[in-house]
């Protein structure tokens, strides 16, 4: 039996039908794992939770659809906060003067690496989308 997985933002799951359900159509069994306003860290340990429990097997196919990179998600009282974009989710303004686009960039890049190191040592297929350029910035380009 074929299983699709799939993780993302709200391009992957929203109130309507998204990519993912138009490719789930194609399979046996399609796992959706996308949520409105998440971002890369979200993504990513969503996929670590689905290969921890070894949910994905080499028989299954996974897209992911990496968001942009200027979220952050967290896990708060058992729930993922998942709100966007930083600069407009309502975070304390006090939070800005910690962050750093280019540092956001350089941490998802991570993040997708991990997500091709998981996938490549469970032998199945996958591919990656993006919503936007991952890596939009120079790194030796002022930023803020």
């Amino acid at each position: 039996m074929s299983t699709r997985y799939t993780y993302g933002c709200s391009f992957t799951d929203y109130h309507w039908d998204t990519w993912a359900d138009h490719m789930g159509k194609n399979f046996d069994k399609f796992v959706n794992y996308g949520q409105i306003g998440a971002g890369n860290q979200y993504i990513l340990h969503k996929l670590a939770e689905s290969h921890a429990i070894n949910e994905i097997t080499v028989n299954n196919t996974v897209a992911i659809m990496w968001s942009s990179t200027n979220r952050y998600d967290n896990l708060y009282k058992g729930k993922w906060d998942t709100r966007g974009p930083f600069f407009n989710s309502g975070r304390p303004k006090e939070l800005l003067d910690m962050i750093d686009p280019v540092g956001f960039e350089i941490r998802d890049c991570a993040f997708i690496h991990a997500a091709k190191t998981i996938l490549d040592s469970i032998g199945c297929r996958y591919v990656f989308f993006s919503l936007d350029d991952i890596y939009p910035h120079d790194p030796f380009e002022e930023t803020i």
